[in-house]
């Protein structure tokens, strides 16, 4: 009896061990796709709008028809920009259409984590051109921002 309850203790500590690695695993997979994707994007929105004074005409659609998102970052329908967490909205930035803002909704705190760093110069994980990060609840309220890019 002893070495049976033994045998079961070992086996769930393997089997709770491989699923938390499993899911380590798979959300930097996930971290990973969509720095290479949002990259890929960017410049893409980069590239398309050059002629354009600003971003005002900026919205899902546009980078959509543009062919500015790499097509694993459509929904289904292909009508709207998704992460593997959830939604994502890309449009003008709020007061400044110089510039523009991409949202990812639904993150994970792990992938937020991942995906915030910023080394020296202001660069991040997705580019050089990185001037803002800031982390909202899922009920719209603001909780941090990057004080160094602001």
């Amino acid at each position: 009896m002893l070495e049976a309850t033994l045998f079961v203790a070992i086996a769930l500590s393997i089997t709770l061990g491989g699923l938390s690695y499993f899911r380590q695993t798979s959300e930097a997979a996930d971290v990973a796709q969509t720095v290479r994707n949002l990259s890929s994007m960017i410049a893409g929105v980069r590239a398309g709008f050059p002629a354009q004074p600003d971003f005002s005409a900026l919205m899902p659609g546009v980078v959509i028809a543009g062919g500015m998102v790499p097509a694993t970052m459509t929904n289904p329908a292909g009508t709207g920009v998704v992460s593997p967490w959830g939604p994502m909205d890309i449009g003008p930035a709020p007061g400044n259409p110089n510039r523009f803002v991409l949202v990812l909704r639904d993150l994970p705190v792990t992938a937020c984590t991942r995906l915030g760093p910023f080394g020296t110069g202001g660069a991040a994980m997705i580019g050089e051109r990185v001037v803002n990060f800031e982390v909202w609840t899922a009920a719209g309220e603001f909780v941090t921002a990057d004080e160094a890019l602001r």
